[in-house]
């Protein structure tokens, strides 16, 4: 079996493929690939659901030996007066079955949040507000753990159903 990361980052590639190795019994290659998510740098709300499933679907599309393509993307959502970064993991086979998983709970900080909504509605990229040499919410948050567990928590959520749904038989 062969299955697409749409991603060229090497932490989420080697995440998704400790734990594919972990759900999956038999023989797999992963390979990351770029694939676009047709929504916004920094999703908001759907745009976090709709980006993985694109990201899935197109790299499915732009790999034919994929039997598999796999979306991941990480976006913003505001619920009860917080601002929180989910994350949303989308598998997409050769004939069309379609599973995911989402994860979310990182709180952003108060000093952010508002720095980011205030972005937001001046049309500047969210990652400005954040570290731009990073790239990475990381460097606001402090805390890596937090980001590889939503990572990990969405991709076993993605793995879990298609194990389950007799995904394996296409």
């Amino acid at each position: 079996m062969k299955i697409y990361i749409a991603t060229k980052n090497e932490k989420k590639i080697t995440l998704a493929k400790e734990l594919i190795k972990q759900f999956l019994s038999i023989n797999v290659k992963v390979s990351g690939c770029l694939a676009k998510s047709e929504v916004s740098d920094t999703p908001w709300d759907e745009q976090t659901y709709h980006g993985a499933r694109n990201r899935a679907i197109n790299s499915l599309r732009e790999n034919s030996d994929a039997d598999l393509g796999m979306g991941i993307e990480t976006g913003l959502v505001e619920r009860y007066g917080q601002l929180y970064e989910e994350t949303w993991c989308w598998l997409v086979n050769k004939i069309g079955q379609e599973f995911w998983g989402y994860a979310s709970g990182n709180v952003i900080p108060e000093s952010i949040k508002k720095r980011v909504i205030e972005n937001k509605k001046l049309g500047i990229k969210t990652l400005e507000v954040f570290d731009v040499d990073n790239k990475s919410w990381v460097s606001y948050s402090g805390n890596s753990r937090i980001r590889e567990t939503c990572l990990s928590n969405a991709i076993k959520q993605a793995l879990i159903q298609f194990t389950e749904k007799s995904a394996l038989s296409f």
